[in-house]
């Protein structure tokens, strides 16, 4: 086990004729159409890369339309995802939702929902009207139940949405976290150990394989608990059980690229590399263990560069989930 410590902070050708060589402004003037090409491109690079990048930045500001969202102020909440969806496309992940609190904000800060917006809650992120009820849902069913979606329409948005959902690897995905939980609960010490490093690596083969063709099975991949009532299927407990040198040399840098993009949230990034260090005997980097009884101040600048809620948001949040339900 690896105890070190670790911050992550056409080609073309030119046919040249002769009338070309007797007109050497012509050369001058390709020459500087050539330069201001290859700069273009390069340009375009960079702010792709820096998009990339910037994902970070846009979970910072989710955090910030949640809270204003949680203590009633609706516009301000809806300002800041209004202005956020024009650059980035939502990730609507849990437990932040963004898109459905978009929604939500914009009926109470009463906006105007084009038609449009609302179908989307349907086809690209599962709003499932047999299962958000009224009850649980107040706002999103009113948001809905004003748009004038007919049945059949809504049915067919729905339909759209059950066609994307990869239901082949959420399956797979729960039998292997049934299987890397049943290896765990063994009691026999020695059948346990030889357990746990089986299903340990057959896991760490699942997921260099989707890793390799670019997939993170995030709930725009494997659907929401709307498919089979099943919640919070993912990944996460299985990257936590991945070997140390997987981890340090594939996993990670893995996951950091996939939080560029936008498919992972932050938080499980660094809770890979809080549990290596804590499981080495080293202080935790990010607080993402026990964080109701640790020191926010000294993890608050930390988390921020890398697109984590400060601890009191995080303690905020968690408080209110509780008094919901």
């Amino acid at each position: 086990m690896n105890t070190g410590s670790i911050v992550f902070t056409n080609t073309g050708s030119i046919g040249i004729t002769s009338q070309m060589k007797a007109k050497p402004f012509f050369f001058l003037l390709l020459s500087i159409l050539l330069y201001f090409t290859m700069v273009q491109c390069k340009t375009s690079s960079l702010n792709q890369k820096e998009k990339l990048e910037d994902y970070r930045k846009y979970y910072l500001e989710i955090y910030k339309a949640d809270s204003l969202a949680l203590i009633g102020k609706y516009e301000n909440s809806f300002n800041i995802l209004d202005s956020l969806f024009k650059i980035y496309e939502p990730t609507n992940a849990p437990p932040y939702y963004e898109y459905e609190t978009y929604l939500k904000v914009s009926h109470l800060s009463k906006k105007n929902i084009s038609k449009r917006k609302i179908k989307t809650l349907v086809s690209d992120y599962g709003f499932d009207l047999n299962t958000f009820d009224v009850k649980t849902y107040p706002v999103l069913n009113k948001v809905f139940e004003e748009s004038n979606i007919s049945k059949k329409e809504y049915n067919k948005l729905r339909k759209k949405y059950l066609s994307k959902v990869d239901t082949v690897l959420r399956a797979k995905i729960l039998k292997l976290k049934y299987l890397d939980q049943e290896a765990r609960r063994n009691t026999s010490e020695k059948t346990r150990i030889r357990s746990i490093d089986s299903i340990d690596l057959e896991v760490e083969k699942f997921l260099k394989d989707i890793f390799s063709r670019n997939i993170f099975p995030n709930e725009h991949i494997i659907g929401n608990h709307t498919i089979d009532k099943n919640p919070a299927v993912s990944i996460d407990v299985l990257l936590l059980h991945t070997r140390d040198s997987m981890r340090l040399n594939y996993f990670i840098p893995r996951i950091n690229s996939f939080v560029e993009e936008g498919k992972c949230l932050p938080s499980i990034y660094c809770a890979m590399i809080d549990q290596y260090h804590l499981y080495n005997d080293k202080e935790q980097i990010y607080g993402t263990f026990n964080f109701n009884q640790i020191d926010a101040k000294e993890y608050n600048s930390i988390r921020k560069k890398v697109g984590l809620p400060s601890l009191e948001y995080v303690r905020w949040k968690y408080k209110k989930v509780l008094e919901s339900l």
